[in-house]
Order: structure tokens, then C-alpha cells, then sequence
């Protein structure tokens, strides 16, 4: 028996949560070659917006070598990662693991919205009331301080998504896209929460993986580096 939970526990530390290894996020570009892995499942569903409207629809990736454009790399040694789709229209985002089903998206927001400490953002669904908010005090050389947090919030229950670390450096928090992706009629979040300004951290929340006395779950997670 204790040979058995050593080989679960080993698992668990080797593969992470099971939500980070049954959804996927991809966005189209050009990406640093440690960023993206060459090889990529073809099939995706993509969220495809246009104005404040979105759906969800099957899209095909095509993922090859290039040359990266912020790199030395010589002309027969490219190392950057180009992502395609097969559609005219370009997706928001790219995720495996829903239904790849065509359907509108009832969606409350798509944009970038930024926020800094002391910002709330508001919405509504089914006529329920959340709110994004970020605590902490606000400063003129320092709008995301250590220890700002983005917090959930639908009436006295709150869920904390993101704490700007010591380390931070020109942190950034931006809102992408609130909607209902899972299907489950509860808001569901794409953010931007970076400790770095020169990294990309985009985080794709879902409700139907809210643990007990949570909101969301974290279902995948899409890190890019800049220059």
C-alpha cells in the first residue's frame, strides 16, 4: 500500500494538476522557440470575437520553424515558432479540452482592459452580480505595488487570482475576455497577470473547475516571453 501512494504522489509532482494537463491555450503568432513547442495538436477550438460578439468554432493549426524576429538566429537555423489557424478571422485564443462544437459564446466583455490597484470591474450575468477588483494603495511611481492582489468577488464570497510578488518588475493585470465558455451559465476569465513587463501570462479561468469556496478554476496557462 505505501509502494502505491508513493507512485500517486510521484504522479501528482510529475504531471501537476489534472486541469493543467486536460485544457490547453494557444494563441496565433511568432514565439520565442523556449516559449512554444514546434509541435502542436492540429486541432483547437478557437474563440473568435468581433466587437462585443464571440463564438467558439473548430480551427486547424499549422505550426512552423522561422526565423525569430528579436533574435541572431542564422538563415538556415531558425528557432522561433509561427502559429496559424486555417480561418481568415485570427482567434483571441486557442483551447483543447470543450466541445468543439460551432456556438455563440455569450460573452460580458472582450478588450484590454488594465488595471491598477484601487480598479474595480463590474459585471453581471443571469443577474448576478462579480467584480474584478484590485487591493491595495495605489502610488504616483507605482500603480501595482507589492502585495496588490486581483481579487473575484459575487456578493460576501471572494477568490484571490493574482498577488503581485516581491520580486515584481513593472507587474501588469489585464482583462482580456469575461464570458461563458464551459457552458455551465457562470462567468468565465481570460487575464494577463504578469510579475514582469516583459513576460506574458495569460491565464484561462473556468467556473465549472471551481474547487469549494471558489469561483473559478484555473484551467490552463499560456507564458510568453518579449524581446
Amino acid at each position: 500500500m505505501r509502494t502505491v501512494l508513493v507512485c500517486i504522489l510521484i504522479s501528482v509532482l510529475a504531471f501537476g494538476q489534472p486541469a493543467l494537463r486536460r485544457f490547453r491555450i494557444l494563441e496565433t503568432g511568432v514565439f520565442h522557440g523556449q516559449d512554444v513547442d514546434l509541435a502542436q495538436p492540429t486541432a483547437w477550438v478557437g474563440v473568435y470575437c468581433k466587437e462585443d460578439s464571440c463564438t467558439a468554432q473548430p480551427a486547424t493549426v499549422r505550426s512552423t520553424r522561422v526565423l525569430d524576429p528579436v533574435g541572431d538566429d542564422a538563415p538556415e537555423s531558425p528557432t522561433a515558432t509561427s502559429i496559424e489557424v486555417s480561418t481568415p478571422d485570427q482567434p483571441l485564443f486557442l483551447v483543447r479540452g470543450i466541445s468543439a462544437s460551432r456556438r455563440p459564446l455569450p460573452t460580458l466583455f472582450v478588450g484590454e482592459r488594465s488595471m491598477v490597484s484601487g480598479d474595480q470591474f463590474d459585471f453581471a450575468t443571469a443577474g448576478t452580480k462579480y467584480a474584478l477588483h484590485v487591493e491595495g494603495e495605489k502610488f504616483e511611481q507605482n500603480e501595482l505595488p507589492e502585495g496588490s492582489r486581483l481579487v473575484l468577488l459575487n456578493g460576501s464570497a471572494r477568490q484571490v487570482l493574482f498577488s503581485v510578488p516581491k520580486k515584481g518588475n513593472d507587474p501588469h493585470i489585464t482583462v482580456l475576455w469575461v464570458g461563458d465558455l464551459d457552458g455551465d451559465g457562470k462567468p468565465d476569465l481570460y487575464l494577463d497577470t504578469s510579475w514582469h513587463y516583459n513576460v506574458s501570462h495569460k491565464v484561462l479561468w473556468l467556473s465549472s473547475l471551481a474547487k469549494r469556496g471558489e469561483m473559478v478554476g484555473q484551467a490552463a496557462i499560456f507564458e510568453t516571453t518579449g524581446c
